[in-house]
């Protein structure tokens, strides 16, 4: 019994943990597998175009926005960058990364995030 109620907490709390991600990619959805990539050198520009910041590295990059900081990482076998559980504000820079890179943000289901 003891078993049971720990896997049953288990499961719960991963459930809870696992939030929820946008994307910014070229694909009509993110969880394609064909379709058009943004490719590591484009990312890398934008990212060098930013401002640096020491945590940085060439698969995470850090934002700050309205005294929020968040992480965005790139994934290269997807060719997609993604974030999990974006405020309102981080939102709003996703577009506009998105907006640089000639993408769009998208959610887990497919809902397209359109400029404002």
């Amino acid at each position: 019994m003891r078993f049971l109620i720990f896997l049953l907490l288990f499961v719960v709390s991963n459930a809870a943990l696992a939030g929820y991600d946008l994307h910014i990619t070229r694909k009509n959805n993110w969880a394609d597998k064909g379709g058009a990539k943004i490719t590591f050198a484009e990312w890398r520009s934008y990212v060098q175009q930013e401002k640096n910041d020491s945590q940085n590295s060439e698969n995470a990059f850090i934002v700050s926005v309205d005294g929020e900081t968040f992480a965005i990482w790139y994934d290269p076998k997807l060719g997609e960058l993604s974030t999990k559980n974006p405020s309102d504000a981080a939102i709003e820079k996703l577009k506009r990364i998105a907006t640089q890179l000639k993408a769009r943000v998208q959610g887990d289901d497919g809902e397209l995030y359109p400029e404002k």
